[in-house]
């Protein structure tokens, strides 16, 4: 149950679909009336935040169903289909749970058949279809054998008379991350959805066997006296994100300015990882600029993260983009400006920045705790001995802030960046160190977006990103030529350090400081730990 409805909305229903009434009764009950489930079997039930905040759908299911194991997986943000939805439920299931046999259905179907008792007894995966006689193909339709084998699957393209029902069986949960996996990684088509179609079709590609199952006909709807439009077949229903078609900016002059001339001044071949710019405007009385640039119609690395729906490939492509953009020369024109790269000072942002944010904020600092020194000397001493050995990697074009609140993945599966800095201090410049922004995204890999947005982190969060850190340190050692990937660590500590007093919530405050205290010192004992003022954030390293 990903989507959010809005087809309902639109033709006056209060409640989101599955609680929509069919002869007085929820459409996700009659579904769930229907399922004969055993003691051992588990339920799990995506339900987008929106949605559970206003109905808390969750606890009238469990009232409802007091006797059910179920297990409600929270969307944060809004799903591009089926597949996406899939992943994130299966990112919240454990290694028992993947290894069992898995079916999804969709919440808008009711079964007359004991479709989960036909499931149990198949030796492989399988969907369950009904006779589309409809002169309009709104379904995914299946392409089989004589002996009932899947051999291809279309999405409202009408190759046989056999659609899908909205339930589909996988040997394990194992082969269905598996292959959402490879779906989400490729991105999507036209169509603009994941669809669960596109799952199977990888499965098939790679030999999967998949047997087809007619449960469900027209007929079966006579037989039960059901008039044909009291029940809806389709697929979930994702809503895009709609906005304006172009966003303003009129705030934080500085950085604007430092936007602007990244705007100007970066190579072509790294033009399509940016929003497109459509105007820029600068007004000479107030000293302040205005950009105009394109929207974009995708969803944050940050969302992705706190959702458990990055994969290895989605972050590979972040990575590749880095590396490219750190590759490529600026537009940089005259004598002056050409000596610009070599004689910047692409170390602005680091000891001397933590210097003066403890100077300024000394009291909140020691407030965090009363054995700050001994966290700043730490700090300190491994950025002068990092600045000293001119131990960073210089780049004619950086991001200067690429943390997972500033990537976006579009629909087809390309990366956009945003908000990028384009100053050195005070100085506007493309250049930089190229390990500050791989410091930033680590910065992320440490539960920086978990803290931004309130979420605990489970075990399950912890572990990927924790194999994310490692897909990072593999990537920044085969690509980048630097000393130790400890320097990484001591810019991110640095970076946590610093980002503090821009903070005003307390517990957030706490925990950057735990992150930036737990990268200095990964290894001392929890007994510092202790004596800090509690937060239910820890560093990533701990």
């Amino acid at each position: 149950m990903g989507g959010l409805g809005s087809r309902f909305q639109t033709e006056g229903y209060r409640f989101p679909k599955p609680l929509i009434n069919i002869v007085g009764r929820p459409m996700l009950f009659f579904l769930l009336d229907r399922l004969k489930l055993e003691p051992e079997d588990k339920l799990f039930i995506a339900l987008s935040q929106g949605i559970e905040d206003e109905f808390q759908v969750g606890a009238q299911i469990k009232k409802e169903y007091p006797q059910l194991d179920l297990h409600v997986v929270i969307l944060k943000f809004q799903t591009r289909g089926a597949a996406e939805t899939l992943f994130i439920i299966l990112q919240s299931m454990d290694s028992v749970d993947l290894s069992r046999k898995t079916i999804s259905l969709d919440c808008d179907t009711i079964y007359f058949s004991d479709i989960l008792g036909t499931f149990r007894a198949s030796e492989s995966s399988c969907c369950f279809y009904f006779e589309d006689r409809g002169t309009k193909p709104v379904f995914s339709y299946l392409d089989m054998s004589e002996d009932n084998v899947v051999h291809a699957v279309k999405e409202k393209v009408p190759i046989s008379t056999h659609a899908n029902t909205g339930a589909y069986g996988f040997s394990s949960g194992n082969s269905l991350l598996s292959s959402c996996i490879r779906v989400l990684d490729v991105g999507v088509d036209t169509s603009g959805e994941y669809y669960i179609s596109s799952v199977i079709t990888q499965m098939l590609s790679e030999g999967a066997v998949m047997a087809d199952v007619a449960l469900v006909t027209f007929d079966n709807m006579k037989k039960f006296g059901i008039p044909y439009d009291e029940v809806y077949f389709g697929k979930p229903w994702a809503d895009v994100y709609v906005d304006d078609k172009a966003v303003h900016a009129m705030l934080d002059t500085e950085k604007i300015a430092g936007e602007v001339y990244f705007y100007e001044h970066m190579p072509k071949e790294i033009k399509h990882f940016f929003p497109h710019i459509t105007e820029s405007v600068k007004n000479e009385a107030t000293s302040t600029y205005t950009i105009t640039m394109d929207k974009i119609e995708g969803v944050t690395f940050s969302h992705l993260a706190t959702s458990r729906c990055l994969t290895k490939g989605r972050f590979i492509k972040l990575l590749e983009a880095l590396r490219f953009i750190h590759s490529s020369q600026a537009s940089l024109e005259g004598d002056e400006k050409l000596t610009e790269m070599k004689t910047a000072c692409i170390y602005a942002n680091g000891a001397s920045k933590v210097r003066v944010r403890l100077q300024q904020h000394k009291a909140l600092y020691e407030q965090l705790d009363s054995d700050v020194d001994l966290t700043v000397k730490g700090i300190l001493n491994s950025l002068d001995a990092y600045e000293q050995a001119d131990a960073g990697v210089r780049a004619a074009v950086v991001h200067g802030d690429p943390v997972f609140s500033n990537v976006l993945l579009e629909k087809g599966g390309e990366i956009r960046l945003i908000d990028m800095r384009g100053m050195l201090g005070d100085v506007v410049t493309t250049c930089g160190d190229a390990l500050y922004d791989i410091a930033k995204v680590f910065q992320s890999l440490c539960g920086y977006d978990f803290v931004l947005l309130d979420l605990p982190m489970a075990s399950k969060d912890v572990e990927t990103l924790a194999e994310l850190k490692e897909i990072l340190r593999s990537f920044v050692q085969a690509h980048y030529n630097i000393r130790t990937f400890r320097d990484v660590e001591i810019l991110t500590a640095s970076l946590f350090f610093s980002l503090i007093p821009l903070h005003d919530r307390p517990n957030h405050q706490k925990a950057f400081y735990s992150m930036a205290r737990g990268l200095i010192f990964p290894l001392e004992t929890l007994n510092h730990a202790k004596n800090l003022t509690k937060s239910r954030y820890g560093s990533g390293d701990q």
